[in-house]
């Protein structure tokens, strides 16, 4: 995604534009409609409001940035309180405030996780479907105005809302799914309010709801190639009170579409049979699930156009694996017995176990270049995503796209091999994109050098990038999306192969990922800001590593400041640094700051900020490699703009005018000395914007009481 968020398959550690920049909506003249309260730490005034986002959006062009990304998956967003069923939605009031907010301080990004649907007992949106999305997504309260004809009644609605599990925490500005009660009862709304719209789309002079209807029919239409596969799963899950198709006691159930989809199959009749059987007996449960989707899809695009108002375009998450679901309708695509996962390393001397199928290689591409089955489902999966989502994708684990390392069912990991670049494997040699010649037999299969850097000349790197320039590319551009919009999650050991084909792709302005809380001192560390590449998204934490500021808490902070105290002061101010060290080491709070000055100091044009960091939340979202109960279901806050003003009132949260001026400080006097025959942003000088920066650090940090004096004095006036 062009203006993306890094979120990343990593491990836990516990060591502890202005307009022309910007997406060319973002316009630093433009009106908001964003009028935050004033009660509470020191929110901005309304006849401030336009002054401190050209400031914000100033600074952005200045530093040379393009976008700004809030990382918030779906059910982690805010509600209005009144409107709350226990998880949040992008789709909801509270989403639209917070999308207010951050365009004020001028974000052109909100990064989403992946938008499938999950499991009643699994929240991780990573091992969600392909296709079908999240109905905890949807927005039921919509439901129950008029321009949904009032399909649900505003009594069930208020009722999940009034007994839903008291998760709120003022105190530290978020709260907690409560997963398995809004599973369960927003599966019950859905139902009650399609037997609704069942029965009024009996009244032909209903033309609200005979509207409705001929979308959804429309609908069903478009979608039909995943729509009525995934129904049809859900049918199943009914019959057999599993949705976990492996346990199906019916073999002809468990592979219905294997049967169905291989030519001269000795059961493709029954199969036939069975399928004509089940969309019989379970008509209402596939039409219910068909009419879910319709809904969820509905909200997704009503929120694109509201998000796109507010100069904001959403970036999707496309995980790495499929879900049941989507392996059930398509498991004849797939490789039998190998799975998709990690090699042995640092974290894990047995490597890491994914369990998800191996898309077979020679179904990606037909013999003459086109797209096999199984490159048509990726085609049409990532035509889904960029047609909803304008800002683009992260795609996560891109090696699983370019040198994927599998292993076979019932062995460890650690005994696996890499799909494309083991020419010496009897059973994986036919999809080897290296040679014999190739093999650096020194190193383990495992080993990143295990094939030669000299040996990949351009048509074998062709062959490792041909899954992302022959299918992923040509979906975005179709779309409409930018290139520079695709961002691959590489974090993590790379391959040569995978080195090769991000260079490639760098070329053409698709970058990786970087990740701040993984720099350490050493000159050639990646993450140093100085080794970013350009193209590359930025970001200091994500979705699997601790919050900003309880990292800083427990990290050895001398080993940051070491670094820091280099990179964030320029050369002429080298006096400096031993104070800077000193500051880093004592106080975490600063080390939170610069980290993000770090963080837009660098020369990543692409930046994203979790909104743990933003906010300053101290808890994590996701521990990678746990079980913990609490993972996947932290939520924002609803009082997050109150939340927001009274953290900055305690140098606490990202206050952007401050960390932004540290990072212009950070670039040093070159720097400003290259503004001095051009403006900066829509300042006439840097020195007027840094000055305008400063001011505003200070007005974002007054407390309360110093705010109450002001509005009295205005009164009083």
């Amino acid at each position: 995604m062009l203006n993306t968020s890094l979120a990343g398959r990593v491990e836990w550690n516990n060591q502890a534009n202005t307009k022309s920049i910007l997406t060319p909506a973002v316009t630093a003249n433009k009106t908001l409609n964003y009028q935050p309260q004033v009660s509470f730490g020191r929110a901005l005034k309304k006849d401030e409001q336009k002054d401190y986002q050209e400031t914000i959006l100033s600074a952005l062009e200045a530093l040379g940035k393009k976008n700004l990304a809030l990382t918030i998956h779906g059910t982690s967003f805010p509600s209005i309180e009144k409107e709350d069923p226990g998880v949040g939605s992008p789709n909801s009031n509270g989403a639209k405030k917070l999308i207010k907010l951050i365009e004020l301080n001028g974000f052109n990004n909100l990064q989403l996780g992946p938008e499938g649907k999950t499991k009643n007992t699994d929240a991780s949106p990573y091992t969600s479907t392909a296709f079908s999305m999240n109905p905890l997504f949807i927005d039921i309260s919509e439901l129950t105005k008029p321009e949904w004809s009032s399909i649900l009644d505003k009594s069930t609605f208020d009722d999940i809302v009034n007994k839903k599990p008291k998760n709120e925490d003022l105190n530290t500005g978020s709260s907690k799914t409560a997963y398995a009660y809004v599973y369960e009862n927003q599966e019950n709304a859905l139902k009650e309010a399609y037997k609704n719209f069942k029965e009024k789309i009996k009244d032909e002079n209903n033309t609200i709801i005979q509207s409705i209807n001929n979308k959804f029919n429309a609908f069903k239409v478009e979608n039909k190639s995943w729509l009525d596969g995934d129904a049809l799963y859900e049918a199943l899950s009914k019959e057999h009170n599993n949705d976990y198709f492996p346990n199906w006691p019916s073999e002809i159930d468990k592979n219905l579409f294997v049967h169905l989809n291989t030519p001269g199959d000795a059961k493709k009749e029954a199969a036939k049979n069975r399928k004509s059987e089940l969309e019989e007996k379970y008509k209402d449960e596939t039409e219910l699930y068909k009419f879910t989707q319709f809904v969820a899809d509905e909200q997704k695009n009503k929120m694109k156009g509201f998000s796109t108002q507010h100069n904001i375009k959403t970036i999707s998450d496309a995980q790495v694996g499929f879900a049941d679901r989507d392996i059930w309708v398509n498991k004849n695509l797939f490789l039998p017995d190998w799975k998709l996962g990690c090699p042995p390393d640092y974290f894990s001397n047995e490597g890491q176990s994914w369990g998800f199928p191996v898309l077979n290689p020679d179904l990606i591409f037909n013999q003459d270049e086109t797209l096999g089955p199984a490159g048509r489902l990726l085609k049409n999966r990532f035509d889904r995503i960029f047609e909803k989502n304008p800002g683009g994708v992260r795609i996560d684990h891109i090696i699983g796209l370019i040198d994927p390392w599998i292993y076979q069912d019932n062995q460890s990991p650690k005994n696996g091999a890499r799909l494309h670049s083991s020419p010496e494997h009897n059973k994986l040699k036919q999809y080897a994109r290296a040679e014999i010649n190739d093999l650096n037999y020194a190193k383990p299969p495992a080993d990143n050098e295990r094939i030669r850097s000299e040996s990949l000349n351009e048509n074998k790197i062709n062959k490792y990038a041909e899954i992302i320039e022959k299918i992923i590319i040509p979906s975005a551009l179709e779309k409409g999306v930018p290139l520079e919009n695709i961002v691959c999650e590489d974090l993590g050991t790379l391959t040569n192969p995978v080195t090769k084909v991000m260079g490639k792709l760098r070329a053409k302005g698709i970058g990786g990922t970087s990740v701040l809380q993984f720099t350490s001192p050493e000159p050639s560390n990646p993450y140093r800001m100085h080794n970013i590449p350009k193209e590359n998204t930025a970001a200091v934490g994500n979705h699997d590593t601790m919050p900003t500021a309880l990292w800083a808490e427990n990290k050895d902070r001398k080993q940051q400041a070491t670094h820091l105290s280099y990179d964030l002061i320029p050369e002429e101010k080298a006096y400096t640094r031993r104070d800077l060290f000193n500051k880093l080491v004592k106080d975490p709070k600063q080390l939170v700051k610069a980290k993000f000055a770090e963080l837009f100091a660098g020369p990543a044009q692409n930046v994203q900020i979790f909104f743990t960091d933003f906010f300053g939340i101290k808890k994590p979202y996701n521990k990678p490699g746990s079980s913990d109960p609490d993972n996947w279901l932290l939520r924002l806050g609803n009082n997050f703009d109150k939340f927001y003003y009274k953290q900055l009132a305690k140098n606490e949260g990202i206050n952007l005018p401050e960390v932004l001026n540290m990072a212009i400080e950070a670039k040093g006097q070159k720097f400003i000395d290259s503004f001095k025959s051009k403006k900066a942003g829509n300042f006439e000088n840097i020195n007027k914007l840094v000055d305008n920066l400063k001011k505003y650090t200070e007005i974002l940090k007054e407390p309360e009481d110093d705010l109450q004096k002001v509005e009295s004095e205005d009164k009083a006036v």
